[in-house]
């Protein structure tokens, strides 16, 4: 595709305002997108930086269209331009603040290393819970800034299992195995213990006593997963100490006693299935 002829850039601001003060219809919103699209690179640019306080609706058409640019390779040194430019300006106004954050995130895999590193730079600076998730978003996309020490410091400051999920995709099973215990027993979810323990494969006895006592149903699902040994008695245990529900395990359990093909501790469960019913009944009343 060819450079496109440079219209006049008031004019063409001034129509993209008009309609989008009134999209009414489909075509409205054709015409505002169409008008968006006769801009060239830099006019988009020097739009987008006008507009960051305007109307949602011209805003997301202007970030549309360069997003657009960034995945077909176009605009590459406009697109830094603007991401170096957002990452220095200063903003009294904090709805325009939060926009400059978000569109950063939008074109952050677009922008050059250096102005990712000032873009890292700025959220991990700011320290908020919000600023947190985008640096670790953007990071673990990030290949050539990926900082391992930087997420793990972020986990154990904030806990967050963003934080504790992205270290653990790309943690070696070696590194994880040191911080296993750590992983068990300092807020991480079920759901992520059981990631870290998979991939780990195998850890001292004392991790996995921690597993069970903390995460019952985890250890079992555990258990299916990594070819342990799981007795009927413990089976039996895990299933008392679960429930059902949309934050019950119990679901997860059975499933696994299933995958290890446990018919009698399944049959008991079945034999039990009222009494089971009953208690947990009791246990939502008295909640």
């Amino acid at each position: 595709m060819g450079e496109k002829p440079s219209a006049d850039f008031d004019g063409l601001l001034a129509r993209i305002e008009a309609v989008a003060q009134d999209v009414r219809d489909e075509l409205s919103r054709n015409l505002l997108y169409a008008y968006v699209a006769c801009l060239n690179p830099s006019q988009l640019v020097d739009a987008i930086q006008r507009c960051l306080g305007a109307d949602q609706v011209v805003l997301k058409a202007y970030r549309t269209r360069l997003l657009r640019l960034g995945r077909q390779g176009e605009a590459n040194a406009e697109i830094d331009s603007l991401g170096a430019d957002l990452i220095t300006r200063q903003e009294s106004d904090a709805r325009i603040r939060v926009r400059i954050d978000a569109l950063l995130s939008a074109i952050f895999p677009f922008l050059s290393p250096v102005t990712r590193r000032a873009a890292l730079d700025r959220w991990m600076n700011k320290g908020t819970r919000g600023t947190a998730k985008r640096w670790l978003k953007a990071m673990d996309r990030d290949d050539l800034l990926f900082d391992l020490d930087a997420v793990v410091s972020e986990w154990q400051h904030s806990r967050d299992p963003l934080a504790m999920k992205i270290f653990i995709h790309h943690a070696s099973p070696e590194t994880l195995a040191h911080r296993m215990r750590e992983i068990a027993t300092e807020g991480a979810p079920g759901w992520l213990v059981s990631k870290a323990a998979i991939k780990v494969g195998e850890f001292p006895k004392g991790e996995w006593q921690i597993i069970r006592e903390r995460f019952p149903a985890t250890y079992a699902y555990l258990c299916a997963m990594l070819n342990r040994t799981l007795s009927d008695e413990d089976a039996l245990a895990i299933i008392e100490e679960t429930s059902n529900g949309p934050f019950g395990e119990r679901g997860l359990a059975i499933w696994a006693l299933g995958q290890m093909g446990m018919v009698d501790a399944l049959d008991r469960v079945n034999d039990r299935h009222d009494e089971l019913i009953a208690q947990e009944m009791s246990s939502l009343a008295s909640r």
